[in-house]
């Protein structure tokens, strides 16, 4: 047998499981797939940075359609599934004005006004109790059918209950309350 040397040996590099980022970026660039776990340190951060991140750590195409400005802190010391880390955005953008949210579709991040995105096509959930609705700051189209009673009557009552960025109809033929709004306001 002739020795082998370094230079013939196969290298096996392995990726670290999780990613830090950094203020105000990250130094090396993070996993880019949806079932990796990442870490979030962002302190005082520029809210653009902590998306742009995001895109970059999952690999998710963003598509934003409004200036965000401020500043946010958003530190995780566990890893973070792409699903959590666009709640934890989520919640940072509900507070801009006007109210922003992400709509998901794949690989794409929508975000633009709350009202710009009710017209498109959001998610339909058909419930009937409200541990069907998993609290988040997702946006979303509930439908809630009413078996006694009526619903026109039941969206009259509920009226001042609503969330201000909530639109709430009530169809009368199949006596259900069609609800959109962020589900831990529907809930």
């Amino acid at each position: 047998t002739q020795p082998t040397t370094a230079a013939s040996q196969p290298t096996t590099t392995t990726a670290p499981a999780t990613q830090t980022a950094t203020l105000p970026f990250s130094t090396t660039r993070p996993a880019t797939t949806l079932s990796a776990a990442v870490k979030f340190n962002f302190v005082d951060a520029p809210i653009d940075s902590i998306i742009n991140y995001l895109s970059e750590s999952y690999g998710f195409t963003i598509i934003k359609k409004v200036k965000i400005s401020g500043r946010s802190t958003l530190t995780q010391v566990s890893p973070l599934t792409a699903d959590v880390a666009i709640d934890r955005l989520q919640s940072i953008l509900k507070d801009q004005t006007p109210p922003i949210g992400i709509l998901r579709t794949d690989m794409v991040l929508r975000i633009d006004t709350l009202e710009n995105l009710k017209k498109l096509n959001i998610p339909v959930l058909v419930v009937h109790t409200k541990e069907e609705v998993i609290p988040t700051d997702q946006l979303i189209t509930v439908v809630i059918p009413l078996a006694r009673v009526d619903a026109v009557r039941v969206r009259q009552d509920l009226a001042s209950t609503f969330s201000p960025d909530a639109e709430v109809a009530a169809n009368a033929a199949s006596n259900s309350l069609v609800i959109t709004d962020r589900t831990v306001s529907i809930r």
